[in-house]
C-alpha cells in the first residue's frame, strides 16, 4: 500500500498534521515555549 503525499483540501485529506502541546509548568510561564511533533 503507498502513501500518497499530495493535498487534497476539497477532500480534506492532509497526509501530515502538526500537533503542540503544552509543557506543565515551563509553558504557565512562558507561553510559547512548548513539544512540537509532526505524525503521518
Amino acid at each position: 500500500m503507498s502513501v500518497t503525499k499530495e493535498v487534497f483540501p476539497e477532500r480534506q485529506l492532509f497526509p501530515f498534521c502538526i500537533v503542540w502541546t503544552a509543557i506543565p509548568c515551563l509553558s504557565w510561564l512562558l507561553p510559547v515555549i512548548g513539544h512540537t511533533g509532526i505524525c503521518k
